[in-house]
């Protein structure tokens, strides 16, 4: 084989492997797409939307935690070693209400802003 036949068949792989190269890339394209299409499917079979809101049968979390705009947390609700707590603090972070169930039975306690308690309901 000449080294002129060498280079025609070089070129001729080369020409192969590039339009296979492209026909892959055009797979995937569609294969993402076509993937995002199933997440998005499946994220509406999970989630109903009804005027703006999103309708879940059920959230399990071991903590919820609520934030203001610059990210503090302002209400805490848990359940602890002794039972379930609702907790909510003022601006500065510091607890003022909180509602709790233990083994002696609800309470309800309210604090000022330096975290004394100022009321509280067994």
């Amino acid at each position: 084989m000449t080294n002129e036949e060498r280079l025609d068949k070089l070129e001729h792989e080369l020409k192969e492997t590039t339009t296979g190269l492209s026909a892959a890339k055009r797979r995937i394209r569609w294969l993402l797409g076509g993937g995002a299409v199933l997440i998005l499917v499946g994220l509406s079979g999970l989630f109903t939307m009804l005027n703006g809101t999103i309708r879940v049968n059920t959230i399990r979390v071991k903590t919820l935690q609520v934030t203001d705009d610059n990210r503090h947390p302002r209400v805490l609700m848990t359940v602890d070693q002794d039972g379930p707590v609702l907790l909510m603090r003022d601006a500065n972070g510091q607890p003022r209400t909180w509602i709790n169930v233990d083994k002696d039975g609800p309470g309800l306690h309210v604090a000022d802003t330096k975290g004394k308690i100022i009321w509280f309901a067994p």
